[in-house]
């Protein structure tokens, strides 16, 4: 399920969520993905932004890290943490440049 062509060191995720708030997004949603990020090796930086009805964040692996591999574990970790997300949500984008699929 690795997208053909995917090359660099970032990855980003981001979700919609219809008619919320930013304050919304960011406590719902963006706060669980930074905190599951976290659980995933060699991630150097996490930068996201929560605005009205979506979230974007993405992350920065440290030189090295073979993106397929951090792929797969991203894409682990959203599995993990969609059930924790409001029902409203139906999909979590990841990828890398542009470049995207479900995971």
């Amino acid at each position: 399920m690795y997208p053909e062509g995917m090359e660099g060191n970032m990855l980003h995720v981001s979700v919609m969520y219809q008619n919320a708030s930013p304050r919304d997004v960011e406590e719902k949603i963006t706060r669980k993905i930074e905190d599951i990020i976290g659980t995933v090796p060699n991630v150097q930086r996490v930068t996201s932004y929560s605005g009205h009805g979506h979230c974007y964040v993405r992350i920065q692996f440290q030189t090295g890290t073979k993106l397929r591999d951090a792929y797969a574990m991203v894409s682990d970790r959203m599995d993990r943490v969609k059930p924790l997300l409001p029902d409203e949500i139906d999909r979590i984008t990841c990828g890398a440049g542009t470049r995207t699929t479900n995971p």
